[in-house]
């Protein structure tokens, strides 16, 4: 199926109305009417588009959010992989203690 751009449709529905209104407007009212339904598809056509667009566009933000909470995930679970244990209880250790601070094991 070809899907056709919605300025096709708008440039159709107002050089249809400009002519038949041109050349006889009573002669012509059923071009008039096409004319019509021309603007009013290309109208609903452009308004579905900006609602797709705004659509896509959140779904990108949540996307990129997730993306970021999973490679600092990712950098949170490599700083921890570096970081010491305890070698008698197996706690982990922050920074540069002397001792553990859950058993008292002496470390340096």
């Amino acid at each position: 199926m070809v899907k056709i751009h919605w300025s096709v449709y708008l440039i159709l529905g107002v050089s249809v109305l400009f002519f038949s209104y041109k050349l006889d407007s009573k002669k012509f009212a059923l071009f008039i009417l096409l004319g019509y339904v021309f603007l009013i598809v290309g109208v609903a056509k452009l308004g579905i588009m900006f609602v797709n667009r705004k659509k896509e566009s959140s779904v990108e933000k949540r996307q990129i959010k997730a993306g970021a909470y999973q490679q600092n995930y990712a950098k949170q679970r490599a700083v921890q992989r570096k970081m010491p244990y305890c070698i008698k209880c197996r706690s982990r250790l922050y920074g540069y203690e002397n001792f553990c601070p859950k058993c008292g094991q002496r470390l340096r």
